[in-house]
């Protein structure tokens, strides 16, 4: 195992000149008993990004191994910037940290590979987190502190389907063969959401509660630039694997947890009517006749929590 490579790290970097050095400072800092690299790849960014990753390259060689592109492929949505990322990893097991976060915790990579090593039913291991504002601040975002109330390890797909999506991506390790997955190249994975599907879809999650990194909340970030096509794509994946589910291509799951997935799908068409993303959840339906069945449950519910809350 000395020289077999066993963790890569995925690092996307575009324009995230002031913050970048934090990040890669977080990957050359962890301490492990095995080998690991980061596929550090610049999208064709427009300010001095590519510099400092060369300067980190030629510092340490063994653990920086840089892609520079003369075109920006994220633009391009034809799935080639996964493709890129995942043909260069060699390791058997998968970090992931956007150029605009990092982490804090020197173990946090030999945590998750001990994890997961122990565990072989597991495909991920995820962690606690952190926020920082633009200024360097720390904080915990209350709904982020609500996502980590919702973490659990074991079976994860239910929940994950229920939603919401509650891992956050740069806290994460899967095993590689997540990507070998039918589904990792059915599923609709442009977004955090669809991967994790896929990952809980072959196996279970362990939820390591130590805070090992932080996520910037950027302005400029992907939640807040792209907010509308993420719902969109995450309404897209979450019928895919209902779909799934209901045809037994999954794992199996029981009765109860496909009524439990069924009633949120129908409680997501009530709340969503006036989105753009309704027509996929009327294809659904059309589909799935036999959910007609579950909106006077769903709207007794609905209607029960109204009242509980006006008490």
């Amino acid at each position: 195992m000395e020289d077999k490579i066993m963790v890569s790290i995925q690092c996307l970097v575009y324009n995230h000149e002031p913050y970048l050095r934090q990040c890669l400072e977080g990957f050359v800092i962890q301490k492990t008993n095995f080998k690991f690299e980061a596929i550090v790849h610049d999208d064709c960014s427009t300010d001095n990004s590519a510099a400092i990753i060369r300067e980190y390259a030629e510092k340490y060689p063994d653990i920086i191994k840089p892609i520079y592109e003369s075109e920006n492929q994220y633009s391009k949505h034809d799935g080639s910037l996964g493709r890129i990322m995942d043909s260069a990893c060699k390791g058997e097991y998968i970090a992931f940290c956007e150029g605009d976060d990092f982490w804090t915790d020197i173990l946090k990579l030999q945590k998750q590979f001990d994890a997961l090593e122990e565990y072989p039913q597991a495909t991920m291991c995820y962690t606690g987190f952190m926020c920082v504002t633009e200024d360097g601040l720390l904080y915990q975002r209350e709904a982020y502190k609500k996502l980590m109330e919702k973490s659990f390890s074991g079976d994860n797909f239910i929940a994950l389907l229920k939603g919401p999506n509650y891992p956050m991506t740069l806290t994460c390790m899967v095993r590689k063969n997540v990507f070998e997955s039918p589904f990792y190249h059915e599923a609709i994975v442009r977004y955090d959401y669809g991967f994790f599907l896929t990952a809980a879809s072959i196996g279970d999650f362990i939820f390591l509660p130590d805070r090992t990194a932080c996520y910037r909340n950027s302005p400029n970030g992907l939640m807040n630039t792209q907010k509308n096509n993420i719902i969109e794509a995450s309404v897209q994946t979450k019928l895919f694997f209902a779909d799934c589910i209901i045809s037994n291509k999954t794992k199996h799951v029981c009765f109860l947890g496909k009524i439990r997935v069924l009633l949120s799908i129908v409680d997501n068409h009530l709340s969503m009517r006036k989105s753009v993303s309704n027509k996929y959840f009327v294809a659904f339906l059309k589909r799935h006749k036999m959910l007609s069945l579950l909106y006077p449950v769903v709207l007794l519910k609905k209607c029960i929590m109204h009242n509980v809350n006006k008490v």
